[in-house]
């Protein structure tokens, strides 16, 4: 494979990458999550006003924010606060993995052809195509940023990537809270180390002591706050329990298959064992670290589940090249010549097939905001200001689409009595009582209730009971306004 068809293929297949998630973007008016919504408003803020609030007087009715912010920043300014620019910006982001994982699939195998394979599994891990297509996250630059810090740490002896490396682990900080995931990995990197008789080098240890520092510094300048005010329940992000069991949860071996897929996960496995017990290649030992520290994270639920399997899958689809490069030269050693070119086809051709289709399919399936919600939303934004009630996964759409105050949303670092406000708001949507609601209503100065599909499902129910033939309210679709109290 010469040099010029190796860039040619690359750019073929960050197209491909890039064209499916600019599909899935713009073919719904909404975004993907109530986070999106959250970093929407944040980034058009900064864009139309010029300057950094971590105040926000219509969530919960008014509270301080805390987040890095960096990423938003960046999106401010590339985007001026267009939407459609935050879309393809993120698009382009995540789709710059196809350069990264091809660099340090190379850096294993020296095979170009393997590196190739080994970055389209990568990039076609199920979770994670469905789950950062159309959303606007830190994890945008969040995610490459980590791949290049492992690609730069793999040749730390260049005072390049050395370079590289220190510049990164001042940018990750700045960006996203999960930093401190990095730091956790280095440390397991050195275990691992020491236990395969295998020594750090002296600006490896210098590169960890630099990167400790300015993970824990600039962390603490964002967070101090919330660390004072919960200790070490800040990981669990102050979530009430209801939601921290759904957010936090255990995973299970139907989870791995169909998040990650058992391409990435066969393949991954098998290289981490014959990279470590094998090879004992130092390069294995980082994506090791990187894999079993999730693995670690997502057992004693100390990390979201949906962005431990996203990490996971990632380490394991690049940890597959160690795996893909043994399987690709023993094909070639085969005596019976047609079976090794059959094998090799396999990898080439019936597995990326088979991957992809089954990503796409897993995409078309994942569940996210519906546009009509979003309708419904946007519609408010012309109605006297007041206070909205809905689901508190719709929290952020309120604030963002209707510009109008919520209840609760799930930014719940430093919120006023979330727990309060959740039950305040499941009585709601609950209770028969005319009575029990007026009050909810008066305590909140509840101007519209949205009872979107999703909150039938969620409290098993169709309409709300003491609105039905009440003067007081007006119910127009999903939403009802508020005409009167007691």
């Amino acid at each position: 494979m010469k040099i010029n068809k190796v860039y040619l293929t690359l750019i073929i297949l960050f197209l491909f990458v890039l064209g499916i998630r600019l599909y899935y973007s713009f073919s719904t008016l909404s975004l993907a999550n109530d986070e999106s919504y959250f970093s929407l408003r944040i980034i058009q803020d900064i864009a139309t006003n010029q300057h950094i609030s971590f105040y926000d007087s219509l969530s919960y009715g008014g509270r301080e924010l805390i987040y890095s912010p960096l990423f938003y920043i960046l999106f401010a300014v590339f985007s001026l606060g267009s939407l459609a620019a935050m879309k393809v910006l993120s698009a382009l982001a995540f789709s710059s993995l196809v350069f990264i994982i091809y660099s340090i699939a190379f850096r294993f195998t020296s095979n170009h052809w393997i590196a190739f394979i080994t970055t389209l599994y990568t990039n076609f891990i199920p979770l994670f195509v469905a789950g950062t297509t159309n959303t606007i996250t830190p994890y945008a630059f969040v995610i490459p940023l980590f791949f290049i810090m492992f690609y730069s740490w793999m040749r730390l002896d260049s005072k390049f990537y050395l370079g590289l490396f220190l510049i990164s682990s001042v940018l990750l900080p700045l960006l996203h809270s999960s930093s401190f995931l990095f730091l956790l990995v280095i440390i397991l990197y050195f275990f691992l180390l020491s236990g395969g008789a295998l020594q750090p080098t002296a600006r490896e240890k210098e590169a960890l002591l630099f990167t400790f520092f300015s993970v824990i510094l600039i962390n603490l300048v964002f967070y101090k706050r919330a660390l004072l005010d919960y200790g070490l329940e800040v990981i669990w992000k102050n979530l009430p329990l209801r939601m921290m069991n759904e957010t936090f949860r255990s995973f299970s071996t139907l989870d791995l298959i169909f998040s990650i897929g058992l391409v990435a996960l066969f393949f991954g496995l098998s290289g981490l064992y014959f990279g470590i017990v094998k090879e004992k290649e130092k390069r294995t030992y980082l994506l090791g670290a990187f894999m079993l520290g999730i693995l670690c994270l997502l057992v004693l639920q100390l990390i979201p589940f949906s962005d431990g399997l996203i990490f996971l899958g990632l380490s394991l689809g690049t940890l597959s090249a160690i795996s893909i490069k043994r399987l690709w030269l023993y094909s070639s050693t085969l005596k019976i010549r047609s079976l090794g070119q059959f094998v090799r086809l396999v990898l080439l051709v019936v597995l990326p097939v088979f991957i992809i289709l089954g990503t796409l399919s897993f995409t078309s399936n994942y569940p996210g905001i519906d546009t009509k919600t979003v309708l419904d939303f946007t519609s408010l934004k012309e109605m006297p200001l007041g206070v909205v009630a809905a689901d508190v996964y719709e929290g952020h759409l309120i604030t963002t689409l209707a510009g109008k105050k919520n209840i609760v949303d799930t930014s719940f670092l430093l919120a006023p009595k979330p727990l309060e406000r959740l039950n305040d708001l499941e009585l709601l949507y609950t209770t028969g009582s005319a009575a029990t609601a007026y009050g909810i209503i008066d305590k909140y100065k509840i101007k519209v209730i949205y009872l979107s599909g999703e909150s039938q499902q969620k409290y098993e129910i169709e309409e709300l009971k003491y609105a039905k033939e009440n003067k007081c309210f007006e119910r127009k679709g999903d939403i009802y306004l508020v005409k009167c109290t007691e």
